[in-house]
């Protein structure tokens, strides 16, 4: 990576830094804050500045985009640090379109199942 690089990205907040993912993921807002169970008008407010970044995005924005941590909190090293999962990137859209009642639904199946695969 560029050392000038490398410095805009320290110097940036972290709410800068969540906005320069999105992009270099060439996301809309729309389809990356349903991917992290967000509202588009939150994320705006995450890149706005308005709102703060907590851990849970954090987490999540790892978690579903590959997003390094440690990036996003400091700017530090690699912004991405492994390909994003496109299975839990569809299934946590399927999940979002859902009513309530049939996200909770979802959710026992999905503890369902690993008792099963527990069990063999």
């Amino acid at each position: 990576m560029c050392a000038s690089l490398l410095i805009n990205y320290i110097a940036m907040t972290i709410n800068q830094r969540l906005k320069e993912a999105r992009k270099t993921l060439k996301m809309s807002q729309k389809d990356f804050a349903a991917a992290i169970c967000i509202s588009n008008t939150f994320l705006a407010s995450l890149e706005n500045e308005t709102r703060k970044v907590n851990d849970r995005i954090i987490k999540l924005c790892s978690m579903v985009f590959g997003i390094s941590e440690t990036w996003l909190k400091e700017g530090k090293g690699e912004m991405l640090t492994k390909t994003p999962d496109v299975n839990i990137t569809r299934m946590v859209n399927i999940f979002n379109k859902l009513p309530l009642n049939f996200q909770a639904y979802a959710l026992d199946q999905l503890e369902g199942l690993l008792k099963l695969r527990g069990k063999k």
